[in-house]
């Protein structure tokens, strides 16, 4: 709890304030992104998502996008990310489905994963 008053270089401008309260918020990292539905695209999808409901009072610097295969296996050599939705993830196999999901990043770490979404890139 504190007082405030003001004063300038000629002296006292107000008598103090009455006390007053405040709570700092350490900062955290961030809830994960929401997934909304993907794009397929010729060898392609595109990520759609949204920003953390609670960024852990970070600005969000990047989103990361992994890729796994039907199966659950993780496929790095897909892996991307960006600064924004959305995120296109290229060079897939057409006709293959793909399972995709994000994790946002701030100064201090990296969210949890979002859902999990499913795309059928085009041939």
């Amino acid at each position: 709890q504190f007082k405030v008053r003001a004063e300038n270089a000629y002296g006292l401008i107000s008598s103090y304030s009455g006390i007053v309260s405040a709570t700092a918020k350490a900062l955290s990292k961030p809830n994960a992104p929401i997934m909304l539905s993907p794009v397929a695209g010729v060898k392609s999808v595109t990520v759609k998502f949204q920003a953390p409901t609670d960024s852990g009072g970070s600005p969000i610097t990047k989103y990361y996008v992994s890729v796994y295969s039907a199966t659950g296996n993780y496929l790095s050599a897909f892996a991307t990310s960006g600064i924004s939705s959305p995120i296109v993830v290229s060079n897939l196999v057409g006709g293959v489905t793909y399972q995709f999901k994000v994790m946002a990043e701030n100064k201090i770490g990296l969210s949890t994963y979002s859902g999990i979404v499913s795309a059928t890139p085009l041939k």
